[in-house]
C-alpha cells in the first residue's frame, strides 16, 4: 500500500448545512397521495431568434446537408468496384524480314607503292630500340629510329615482305569482320 487514507475523511459532505437555518413548518407535513394532482414544470421555451439570424441559421444548415450528401456520393463512388476490363484484341505483329546491309567485300590490298605505310614504320623502329636497349655497344635513339627508317623502306620494296604483311592485315580484317557482323547481326 503506497498512500494511506482515512476512508471517513473522503465521505464528507461538500456542504454542511447548519440545522438552526432550517426552519422547521408548524404543520406536520402531509403525505401525497395520488388523487392530489401534480403540477408539471414549464418546458423552457426557445429563446425568440431575429429573422435575419434564423436565414443564416438555415443557410447554414443547407449548407451542411449539402456537404454530406457530396460526402456520402463520394463514399458510394469508392466503394463500387470497377468494371471488369473488356477484353481486348491482341495485336498480331508480323516479323520483319533482317535488314540487308550493304556491305561492300573489299579486295585484299595489292598496292605497289614504295612507301611503306606509317603502322609499318613504327612498328620497324620500335622493335629496334627494344634491341638497342638490350645490345651490348648501347646506340642513341634517335640513330636508331633513322636506321629503322631506312630499314623499313628497303624492307618494304621486297615483294614477299609487302604479300605477307599484307595478307597478314586482309586475314585479321576478315575475322574482325565476322566477329562484328556476328556480334551487330540485325
Amino acid at each position: 500500500m503506497l498512500y494511506a487514507t482515512n476512508i471517513e475523511d473522503l465521505a464528507t459532505p461538500v456542504h454542511k448545512v447548519p440545522e438552526t437555518s432550517i426552519k422547521k413548518s408548524k404543520k406536520p407535513e402531509e403525505p401525497v397521495t395520488e388523487t392530489d394532482t401534480v403540477i408539471p414544470s414549464p418546458e423552457p421555451s426557445e429563446p425568440e431568434v431575429d429573422p435575419k439570424e434564423q436565414k443564416k441559421l438555415e443557410q447554414k444548415a443547407a449548407r451542411a446537408a449539402k456537404a454530406k450528401a457530396a460526402r456520402l456520393a463520394k463514399k458510394e463512388k469508392e466503394n463500387v468496384p470497377p468494371p471488369p476490363p473488356s477484353p481486348k484484341p491482341e495485336k498480331v505483329t508480323k516479323k520483319r524480314a533482317p535488314k540487308k546491309l550493304n556491305v561492300e567485300v573489299v579486295p585484299p590490298t595489292t598496292t605497289n607503292d614504295d612507301a611503306p605505310p606509317a603502322w609499318f614504320k613504327s612498328f620497324m623502329s620500335n622493335t629496334r630500340v627494344e634491341e638497342a636497349k638490350i645490345s651490348q655497344p648501347k646506340k642513341a635513339q634517335r640513330t636508331v629510329r633513322k636506321e629503322a627508317a631506312a630499314e623499313a623502306t628497303q624492307k618494304w620494296k621486297e615483294p614477299e615482305v609487302r604479300e605477307r604483311v599484307n595478307h597478314q592485315q586482309d586475314q585479321h580484317m576478315a575475322s574482325m569482320h565476322k566477329l562484328y557482323s556476328q556480334i551487330f547481326k540485325r
